[in-house]
Formats: C-alpha cells, structure tokens, sequence
C-alpha cells in the first residue's frame, strides 16, 4: 500500500513507522531504509560446530531471491564426503554456528508450505571423487529475502550427520 507523509524518500529514511492495532495499542515497528535492490544472500561455509570428522567444508552458498520469493540455492563446495549423491543442503531455522543448538533444524514457513529440504524437495547436492560440489537448485521455503537473512546453512553427509555451517549475509 501507498500512503503519504508530506515528506520526500530522503526526509523519510532512518524515521520509525509504527503498526498500530488501535489508537493506544503499538503491535509492530520498523525503521525505514533503502530497499533492497538485488535480493542475494551468501553463507561462507565452514565445518559444523562439535564435528570431528575427516572432512573439512568449505565454499560458497548463495541463495538469490525471485520477486515470488522462491529462490535459487547455488552452492561451490569442497572439503566434503567424495562421491556424495543427492546428499542435503538446507537453510535452518538458526540463525548461528557457533554451536548445534543455535542451528535449529530445517527452516520453512509451515503455514504456507510443506519441508521441502528434503531429496524429493530438490535440496541435495552432488560431490566429485575430490570431495567438490558445485551447482544450483530452486526451492520455496515459505519465507522470503528478510525472513531467510542471518539463517544457518547446513551441509549433510551422506548419512545425513551435518558436516558444515555458514550464516547466510
């Protein structure tokens, strides 16, 4: 919706917008900002937080938002189980690594959709001989762009043990 405030963009960024239920009751607020032209977030990966495997996750995942809010998971990983097919890749309901409780489990918008991090769903990724995956997937969490920002991404063995973590940017 449009509304006007007898001031320009400008006058209005940094000012506080209040989300009112009735005259006295305040039930949200934000503060206004630039939008966000290109709706793209990146978790740099590293080893899961407590794992003490052989393997050693690294790379880059990038999820970049469609105006639907389904988005592209592209991920460039390496460090990882060799020959790993259709092994998982998931945004989680975390929004840290810095240990197995912060990560949560997988992250989706139950009102609005199934958990579909799933093989069946789409969120899996491949690996090489060398333990090195790249590609891309699309998927629909539920959520978009602001309610995915700051969330764990997780990389499963194939035996479904997280071996990697990274904060999606």
């Amino acid at each position: 919706f449009l509304f006007y405030s007898g001031y320009n963009k400008n006058e209005n960024m940094g000012k506080t917008v209040l989300i009112c239920k009735d005259l006295q009751t305040v039930i949200g607020c934000g503060v206004l900002g630039e939008e966000v032209k290109e709706k793209k977030l990146v978790a740099e990966m590293a080893s899961y937080p407590g794992y003490t495997g052989t393997l050693n996750a690294a790379g880059m995942v990038t999820v970049t938002f469609h105006d639907d809010d389904t988005f592209k998971v592209h991920f460039d990983v390496s460090g990882l189980q060799a020959n790993c097919k259709n092994c998982g890749i998931h945004i989680h309901a975390g929004v840290s690594c810095a240990t197995h409780k912060e990560v949560k489990g997988h992250g989706w918008n139950s009102v609005v959709v199934q958990d579909l991090w799933t093989t069946e769903g789409g969120a899996f990724y491949n690996t090489d001989m060398n333990g090195m995956g790249e590609g891309y997937f699309e998927i629909f969490n539920g959520f978009g762009y602001e309610e995915n920002l700051d969330h764990a991404v997780v990389i499963h063995a194939s035996d479904g043990s997280r071996v990697g973590c990274g904060v999606l940017k």
